[in-house]
């Protein structure tokens, strides 16, 4: 790739960082119960105390996994428990989705105007800007989601079992959750 490519993609992504973040010096930010909870298990995790459950679904006995409040607690740390801090963490965790979805569209098409169209989609996209600040789980969704897409494409490219073992494995999961939600929805 060239030089002029690298430099428009990181314009991109100095683009998205800037509309995810733009209403935060107003101090627009929710912060709820569930976000009290989270930044203080965070904390707690700081201190040492660290944790093996996530926070507690709608459906009793079921959680989350705990990852969430692993990527909080650095942000946490730096913050000083400033949750407008953890929210730009949040928000350049999810600005750097920009590159996966270049190299995915670069990936499935080998043309880098798909790679760039994708990415500047994604860069001004409405949902994608909102969600960039929201300090809640499905956060993590933005970026994972399509890291597991490029996971897949980059080890079906190159023949990697582990990578589709990987991939099954989430699948897996995924069908797990929705075969609990089809159990919840009609229950026998």
């Amino acid at each position: 790739m060239k030089k002029i490519n690298y430099i428009f993609l990181l314009g991109i992504f100095i683009l998205t960082f800037v509309l995810r973040v733009l209403y935060l010096p107003k101090n627009s930010l929710t912060f709820g119960y569930d976000q009290a909870r989270d930044a203080i298990v965070s904390q707690q995790i700081l201190k040492g105390d660290l944790k093996i459950q996530g926070p507690p679904a709608s459906t009793p006995g079921l959680y989350h996994g705990v990852f969430y409040y692993y990527l909080l607690a650095p942000a946490y740390l730096i913050g000083h428990g400033s949750p407008v801090i953890v929210a730009y963490w949040i928000a350049f965790l999810n600005s750097l989705t920009v590159f996966i979805v270049f190299y995915l569209g670069y990936l499935l098409t080998k043309k880098t105007w798909v790679g760039f169209s994708a990415s500047f989609l994604f860069a001004i996209s409405f949902e994608a800007t909102q969600y960039a600040t929201w300090l809640s789980n499905p956060t993590i969704g933005i970026w994972t989601v399509p890291l597991i897409y490029l996971v897949y494409g980059c080890g079906y490219q190159i023949k990697i079992n582990l990578a589709r073992f990987f991939v099954q494995l989430v699948l897996v999961f995924q069908f797990r959750r929705k075969f609990f939600l089809f159990i919840i929805l009609f229950p026998f």
